[in-house]
């Protein structure tokens, strides 16, 4: 039975199936439940009530998309590791630009939705990028209305995803930063790859077994590659911008191969993903 228009508040494994508990105080029951509710999963929170809250890093992503003259990318994001934050943009057709920075910012702006008025922001990333490739300005120069901000959070390795028949994928239960553009990646792949645990396990409970298992090793490479990419990004002070400069050249050969067998995953339907 679908839910429309109604959120999870509380989950919970049973006997024979697993439960879910709706804002409006109704449930609803079935085999097994998977939490694929996001960084700030409720399900996470209901099966694991000690585990670790996501916690702000100190960096902020902000980002939308403009109008803009500059040629078309193509396939390619061109980056930019500015003197005081990160940038990157793609245009991937003529006139529209997609774009984000990110810095280091020590407080973390209040959670009021994904978007917020230009006029708070506009000021600060212009300052922040002089200096920076001329296409950089045209881009923030080009913000209309509203940015889109994401403060960046981190959250330790759960020790299990999973709590009976309730089970956890994607960000609710190895949220990753945006470091690598592997995070809807790999919940994607979570999806496929559970897919096929269910497929060759009848027992939701061996199922959710065998996926962990299958999993963490490519999760676990993917979250250290993304630490290590999002330390350089914004770092603070001279002194921090002056190491990161001096080790560019050889962080981005060694990024570049890291990356390449990152992105060289491919899950198969055919395999058995199920061995007991």
């Amino acid at each position: 039975r679908i839910h429309h228009g109604k959120t999870v508040t509380a989950a919970e494994s049973t006997a024979n199936g697993a439960r879910a508990r709706f804002d409006d105080g109704s449930t609803a029951e079935g085999h097994a439940l998977i939490g694929a509710d996001g960084i700030h999963s409720a399900v996470r929170r209901s099966i694991f009530i000690d585990a670790p809250r996501p916690a702000y890093t100190g960096v902020l992503n902000l980002g939308g998309l403009v109008t803009t003259q500059l040629a078309p990318t193509g396939t390619a994001m061109n980056m930019v590791f500015g003197r005081r934050a990160f940038f990157g943009y793609a245009v991937p057709a003529e006139g529209q630009t997609y774009w984000f920075s990110n810095f280091a910012q020590a407080s973390e702006p209040p959670r009021r939705g994904s978007a917020v008025s230009a006029r708070f922001y506009r000021k600060q990333l212009l300052e922040l990028h002089r200096g920076d490739p001329l296409d950089v300005r045209t881009v923030l120069e080009a913000i209309g209305d509203e940015i889109d901000i994401y403060p960046i959070h981190a959250m330790p390795s759960l020790p299990s995803w999973h709590l009976g028949r309730v089970g956890l994928i994607g960000d609710a239960a190895h949220a990753i930063g945006p470091h690598v553009g592997q995070g809807a990646s790999l919940a994607l792949e979570d999806a496929f790859e559970l897919a096929r645990c269910l497929r060759d396990q009848p027992d939701p409970v061996e199922a959710l077994h065998a996926f962990e298992r299958l999993r963490r090793t490519r999760v676990d490479a993917v979250a250290r590659q993304s630490q290590r990419t999002g330390a350089r990004k914004a770092p603070t002070g001279w002194l921090g911008r002056r190491v990161r400069d001096f080790m560019l050249p050889l962080f981005l050969h060694r990024g570049a191969e890291a990356t390449r067998r990152l992105y060289a995953y491919e899950p198969d339907w055919h395999a058995i993903a199920y061995r007991p």
